[in-house]
């Protein structure tokens, strides 16, 4: 080269030279959009939530025809497990037993967490709220749905001493005739989740849940009840729960998403609520006994029974996991702006 003149490069040259720097401006990007859209798309949870809650139905009816395809005549079941293996409950979408978690002398005063608190998910409300359904089986009469809002701004320790004054009391054919429910539920946030973790250790035998590094906007759920089933009819929400048996034993019936366009349903504000079923939709039954923890994945289709002449209290931990968009935009508006109501004001309510 002569000192002061540019060097002379071939067109061709300069093509070669440039296809690199276009190729990192452009398709890095690219790839990132797509690699996020193939995590969003391809994890169950936000292809649920996008068909109930949006009413974007391609992906729920694609991951459909796959699963059917991948199952062929088989049914999806649940598996029963032994608590070292709670750490399952972040891959599966199939429902897990873990038998005798709960140590014997754990009661549920030992799981009551920040029982001088109101409940935190729902926009409170001065009066209770209900709503009111009828579901049509294939078979049998209609059966009369009663929704309740837990939305009343009463702290858990009012609530358990409201049910321990109230006495059952049965009609003539020895059925109660003054049923009781209430719920509570409170989102817990990461300072309180360190809190209340080693407590749930010790009564889970060692067993760690994932609380503080797995689960996003864990929410604890207290059910008080008596002369009926804290849930009995068939519904189904976007959470992974962990239900506790502390008393009473259990009989849960479970229907796989699979299936839920069998039904007629409609989102009443709290969850999916079947009105009808269409067609004969495959069921699962399961046996909940005392010290059992039963898994149940978003949006199978479930309901409880439980003795009807009992008062029987229950502990859940209703909770979000990673890549699960539902879950952490909930999560972090609570986390910056202390409002866990976000979601359930978001989303529409029957009227």
């Amino acid at each position: 080269m002569i000192f002061g003149m540019s060097p002379t490069i071939e067109p061709s040259r300069v093509s070669s030279l440039s296809k690199p720097v276009l190729s990192r401006t452009f398709v890095f990007p690219v790839l990132a959009v797509c690699a996020a859209a193939a995590a969003f798309f391809t994890t169950f949870e936000n292809v649920a939530d996008l068909n109930f809650f949006i009413g974007v139905t391609i992906p729920w009816k694609i991951w459909k025809t796959a699963m059917h395809m991948q199952l062929g005549d088989r049914k999806r079941g649940y598996e029963v497990r032994s608590c070292n293996e709670m750490h399952l409950i972040f891959t599966t979408h199939t429902p897990i037993l873990f038998k005798k978690c709960i140590s014997d002398d754990v009661s549920i005063d030992d799981l009551i967490f920040f029982k001088n608190r109101t409940q935190n998910l729902f926009p409170p409300c001065i009066n209770k709220k209900q709503r009111n359904f009828v579901y049509q089986p294939l078979e049998g009469e209609p059966k009369d749905i009663v929704e309740d809002v837990p939305c009343t701004p009463a702290t858990l320790e009012e609530k358990f001493s409201e049910f321990a004054a109230h006495n059952l009391t049965e009609a003539k054919d020895g059925t109660p005739s003054n049923a009781y429910f209430d719920v509570h539920t409170y989102m817990v946030n990461m300072e309180e989740r360190h809190f209340i973790k080693e407590s749930l250790m010790k009564s889970l035998q060692g067993t760690d849940l994932g609380l503080t590094s797995q689960m996003v906007g864990p929410v604890l759920t207290y059910f008080l009840s008596a002369g009926r089933s804290a849930v009995y009819y068939l519904h189904a929400h976007m959470d992974h729960f962990l239900s506790f048996c502390l008393k009473a034993e259990k009989t849960w019936t479970l229907i796989d998403p699979l299936y839920m366009d069998q039904f007629e349903s409609v989102w009443s504000g709290n969850a999916e609520v079947m009105l009808k079923e269409k067609y004969p939709a495959h069921r699962l039954t399961i046996k909940q006994e005392k010290g059992d923890v039963l898994y149940v994945p978003p949006w199978w289709l479930h309901e409880t029974n439980v003795p009807k002449g009992k008062k029987n209290t229950g502990f859940n931990i209703h909770f979000g996991i990673k890549r699960q968009i539902t879950f952490h935009i909930a999560d972090l508006v609570n986390h910056w702006f202390g409002d866990a109501t976000f979601f359930y004001s978001s989303v529409p309510t029957v009227q």
